[in-house]
């Protein structure tokens, strides 16, 4: 699922691989690897658009959302 998050390395899309459940078994709201960046748009071309290399795996934490507890 794409997010209004962008990458803070190289302003690339990213997608959340977040579930949004409460309880997930494989990645929670504050997972290390919660999002993953698409990489940049270069160009747009017939075979679509061609994008920079990906910048990895990114938290919450990483896009500076401030950790706080759900009470």
């Amino acid at each position: 699922m794409k997010t209004e998050y962008k990458c803070p390395k190289c302003g690339g899309e990213l997608s959340d691989l977040w579930d949004g459940e409460p309880v997930s078994a494989f990645i929670g709201e504050w997972s290390d690897d919660r999002f993953r960046c698409e990489g940049r748009v270069v160009a747009v071309g017939i075979m679509g658009a061609q994008r920079t290399k990906s910048c990895g795996y990114l938290g919450l934490e990483d896009l500076g959302v401030e950790y706080r507890e759900d009470d």
